[in-house]
């Protein structure tokens, strides 16, 4: 048998998170939604105020508490988006990393003379 997806949604400054109760009402499940994020349940759902956090990263918690346990949820345009935003920052900041390692270690990725060409051809000049 398949379980539906968990969903994730927002209302207004509210993070909503309804699904099948045995997958949001187990122990460890009242715990996370309930103690670690401070959330209601009510009605057969978590509210999830946002607090002091941003939208983003209460969305990411969940989502990865989710996938982490291997319980599928399907979320909505505001929470698919910015959950989206979240992983490409945090693509970007491994991206950022691994460059800046490798330009430590004498590692350049650009190759300066053609950095020097194209800034030439701009007309950019020291």
């Amino acid at each position: 048998m398949s379980d539906a997806p968990v969903q994730i949604a927002v209302e207004g400054r509210t993070l909503v998170v309804s699904g099948p109760d045995h997958l949001l009402l187990d122990r460890q499940s009242r715990r996370f939604f309930g103690a670690v994020l401070g959330g209601d349940h009510a009605d057969g759902r978590w509210l999830l105020a946002l607090r002091s956090q941003r939208l983003e990263q209460l969305v990411l918690r969940v989502d990865a508490y989710l996938s982490g346990r291997g319980v599928a949820s399907s979320k909505d345009q505001i929470a698919d988006r910015e959950l989206e935003r979240a992983l490409e920052r945090s693509r970007s900041f491994q991206r950022t990393r691994a460059s800046a390692s490798d330009w430590k270690q004498g590692q350049t990725v650009v190759e300066e003379a053609r950095l020097q060409a194209a800034l030439d051809e701009f007309g950019w000049s020291p």
